[in-house]
């Protein structure tokens, strides 16, 4: 390509003229009319200052091009060089530029990991430092739970108390352990339900309906100090749980739909009226059509069955009232509709009184 440049530049051995013999031809012209107007000697000098450049410049390139040796394995070094530091930009950076700060930072802390003197006793101290300050706010904490720990007492049995719990017995046990990255305490709930039971941790005593009011319970503390409302959501709350208290649960979980939006999954009638939507769930068998297995003769279809989950929204009061005659059983179906009528009732009262 050099040789290019100089051939259009100076010397060119083709029939087109290089641009230093179309200049000399110029200047040769031009020459011939300064004989007749010199005005035009202004427009010749520049001609020949033209045609001087012209020539450097192919001098120039002319030894540029001398300079350069051609180097087939230069150039497959160069070009094996450009593949491993696209590599190597795929790996550790989107660029070469981030590629050198990431190495200059492994540089470094190479560095003051072989400068073993200063390394360790710097270390040493950050660690000193870095184990007083989670002592101590581990400290706050600990505090800071026994605190709370004595209002969660008292608010939680006053929250169970409606759940037919009138002799629970509640406390919080906040024992220390080596710090880590929840604190230095190990808390552990202790109940006793009824009155003259030696008080135990609750995972080992509480019976599954004593879990359920439990959990309720707990969640009805915490809902009026949660500063933004969410989703609550309980699966059989009122599992194992007699009339009167699933009617306390259905009011508690009222309460709660205040501030909350709740969602319960539930076989008990009493509960299920106090809700303001509901919906029906159903499983249901379903079968699918598939190729099994290939005969000599051709295909065989046989079908899968699939079990499926449907929701459907009950959308008017008759949907409901049926759907909690359902659940009442063991009555007849005119005493099933008039009892779940009487539960829609008494929840719609209730609800209109609790606003």
């Amino acid at each position: 390509m050099s040789y290019q440049a100089y051939q259009i530049l100076y010397q060119n051995d083709s029939e087109q003229p290089a641009v230093a013999d179309l200049l000399g031809r110029v200047e040769s012209i031009l020459t011939d009319m300064t004989k007749f107007d010199e005005s035009i000697e202004s427009i010749l000098d520049i001609i020949r200052t033209a045609l001087t450049e012209v020539i450097e410049a192919g001098n120039q390139i002319n030894a540029y091009g001398d300079g350069l040796e051609a180097d087939p394995e230069r150039l497959s070094e160069v070009e094996e060089r450009i593949l491993l530091l696209k590599r190597i930009c795929r790996k550790y950076g989107s660029n070469l530029g981030e590629v050198i700060a990431f190495y200059q930072k492994l540089q470094q802390e190479l560095q003051e990991l072989n400068d073993t003197g200063q390394s360790i006793e710097k270390l040493e101290q950050e660690d000193r430092i870095a184990r007083d300050i989670l002592n101590k706010t581990c400290q706050e904490l600990t505090q800071l739970r026994q605190q709370a720990a004595k209002k969660l007492e008292k608010q939680l049995v006053k929250e169970l108390k409606p759940l037919a719990m009138d002799k629970v017995v509640f406390a919080c046990q906040i024992d220390p352990c080596p710090p880590n990255a929840t604190g230095s305490d190990r808390v552990v709930f202790y109940f006793s339900p009824n009155a003259g039971e030696k008080i135990q941790p609750l995972a080992s005593t509480a019976s599954g309906g004593e879990m359920s009011r439990f959990l309720l319970a707990l969640k009805a503390c915490f809902s009026d100090s949660e500063s933004q409302s969410g989703t609550l959501i309980f699966d059989e709350i009122d599992a194992g749980v007699s009339g009167k208290v699933a009617q306390a649960i259905a009011e508690k979980l009222h309460h709660l739909s205040q501030k909350h939006q709740v969602l319960c999954v539930t076989h008990q009638p009493l509960v299920a009226a106090m809700a303001d939507a509901h919906f029906r769930v159903e499983k249901h068998i379903i079968e699918e059509l598939s190729i099994d297995r290939v005969e000599t003769n051709g295909h065989i279809d046989v079908p899968e069955i699939r079990t499926v989950v449907r929701v459907t929204p009950l959308k008017n009061h008759q949907t409901r009232r049926e759907e909690l005659a359902q659940l009442t059983g063991g009555h007849s179906a005119k005493d099933a509709i008039a009892f779940a009528e009487s539960l829609l009732t008494k929840a719609q009262a209730y609800r209109s009184r609790s606003k």
